[in-house]
């Protein structure tokens, strides 16, 4: 073979490589654009905790109650409007409440209604050491509204106040001596307090909470012992302090 017929070979190969170089990087060029990666979308965004919805639970705490006591009518001490002392009666509480609340923004609202038993209980003698005044308080039950706000989207800081109930039983006794009358009754009056509450799994949360309750200074109708008929007033102030935490399961919240 001539020279110039071996270089006019070797231009000739090189074109045909070329060529195909070319036709190849179009090809895949065309592939990758018929097959694009498969679209990804981006995590959806953590769901928020609502605090809309209805509740039922159960707390556990304690309760301190003071109970002062006034001879209005002189019945027992002979002298009427006679202190005949004071005592602060405490004790485990618990129970149960339920509620509903509704959340706008940062603000939840809300109604509750609560029920304790109680094991509160305490006494004192009088002034004059002649008589003892014992008291023991076995429920109190509370309808408050609530309004609160949320610290973060699972933390929410309340206050609440409303109408309370408590049951009372008195005892006046004669020192080192029996009981002289009975008093049952059942008072009303008013409570306020506020606490926080967490959630903490799904549609559980827990709380802590303060309570005052104010029962003003009614006349408390009193039942001689001796003979079961004869009864007189003895004017008792009381009010209570309480402390208890608890759990709630939310029907319907939304979980995070």
């Amino acid at each position: 073979m001539c020279k110039g017929s071996f270089v006019t070979a070797a231009r000739g190969a090189l074109v045909t490589a070329t060529l195909a170089g070319l036709a190849s990087s179009a090809i895949a060029a065309d592939l990758g654009a018929r097959a694009p990666a498969p679209y990804q979308a981006p995590p959806p965004p953590p769901p928020v905790f609502s605090w809309t919805g209805c509740y039922v639970g159960a707390n556990i705490g304690g309760g301190w109650a003071s109970n002062s006591s006034n001879d209005v009518a002189g019945a027992v001490t002979g002298v009427a409007g006679a202190d005949l002392g004071s005592h602060t009666a405490s004790g485990f509480i618990g129970g149960g409440q339920i509620g509903c609340d509704y959340q706008a923004g940062v603000w939840v609202f809300g109604l509750q209604g609560m029920f304790d038993g109680s094991a509160m209980q305490g006494s004192n003698t009088d002034p004059s050491s002649l008589f003892t005044m014992s008291s023991q308080m076995p429920w109190l039950a509370t309808v408050t509204g609530r309004v609160g706000v949320t610290a973060a989207p699972t933390v929410l800081v309340y206050a609440k106040g409303g109408g309370a109930w408590v049951r009372d039983n008195y005892t006046l006794a004669a020192v080192g001596g029996g009981t002289l009358a009975n008093a049952n009754t059942t008072q009303s009056g008013w409570t306020a307090g506020g606490g926080v509450e967490w959630a903490f799994a799904g549609n559980w949360t827990a709380f802590a909470e303060y309570n005052y309750f104010d029962f003003g200074t009614p006349g408390v109708t009193f039942t001689s012992a001796a003979d079961g008929v004869t009864t007189f007033p003895i004017n008792i102030r009381q009010n209570i302090n309480s402390f208890m935490v608890g759990i709630n399961y939310r029907f319907g919240a939304n979980g995070y």
